[in-house]
């Protein structure tokens, strides 16, 4: 009998738990605005300083290697064959990164409204290898240097759905391969990504900048369901540092 009573006792606190009535627009902005004071509080020092820096200075490094642009003739001639199901041949770059070099060659499908991006690496015989596609926006596959003592990394980008696009980061190897990904996110499309010193000891860390629906613990304390927030949006940014070829979470900073 005690155990059904305390059964029967448990779902009704439950039931009242997930009916929780959702507060006003006005109750909810002053509960936001508190839970990010909080939240952000307990975030390591570098992590507030930078974006007190940042929002100061309003600077940020790519980090991006430049390409040097080349004519298709050229590139014909080292074994590329332009995929015209792919749109037309906007470009073709040829990227140092350490001892080797890779080719990219970008499309634009006007049908589609759409950028795709081919990388090659160019072996030792001067003809291509073909690595991987990324699509989606202008510039969807990147080679990046994230400073002294980490490997240059490729940025591919690609359609994540709806208002998303996913980003993976690749370590490339001493002869050009990539290895498996270090990093792989889906953020906002039109947020951003960059590298900054934000520990101040000359390697650069990853920087995103994303929008993000309402985290589960600050939803308890708005009441309602999930649905009921859905279309309110907060900003952040995420840290991410490179620790043994991996990139790993440091922390969010909710604006």
């Amino acid at each position: 009998m005690k155990k059904t009573v305390l059964f029967l006792l448990t779902v009704l606190l439950l039931a009242s738990c997930s009916n929780k009535p959702k507060v006003s627009l006005d109750e909810s902005g002053k509960i936001i605005k508190e839970w990010k004071i909080t939240h952000n509080s307990a975030l390591p020092a570098v992590l507030k300083d930078f974006v007190e820096r940042q929002s100061a200075e309003k600077s940020s490094n790519s980090r991006e290697a430049e390409g040097e642009s080349i004519k298709v003739r050229k590139a014909r001639d080292m074994g590329l064959l332009p995929d015209k199901s792919k749109g037309e041949l906007m470009s073709v770059k040829l990227i140092p990164s350490g001892k080797v070099r890779f080719l990219l060659a970008e499309y634009f499908s006007a049908p589609d409204k759409e950028y795709i991006s081919d990388l090659f690496l160019v072996a030792s015989a001067g003809k291509l290898e073909y690595l991987l596609e990324g699509g989606t926006n202008e510039g969807s596959v990147k080679i990046i240097n994230p400073g002294k003592d980490a490997p240059d990394l490729a940025v591919v980008e690609s359609f994540g759905g709806g208002n998303s696009v996913r980003r993976t980061f690749y370590a490339i190897n001493v002869e050009g391969g990539l290895d498996k990904p270090v990093l792989e996110l889906k953020v906002w499309q039109e947020g951003g990504f960059g590298f900054s010193d934000v520990e101040r000891d000359g390697v650069d860390e990853a920087t995103v900048t994303t929008n993000a629906n309402v985290p589960a613990d600050l939803l308890k304390l708005i009441g309602g369901e999930e649905e009921d927030w859905k279309k309110t949006i907060l900003a952040k940014t995420e840290f991410y540092k490179l620790k043994k070829n991996r990139f790993v979470s440091m922390g969010e900073y909710y604006h």
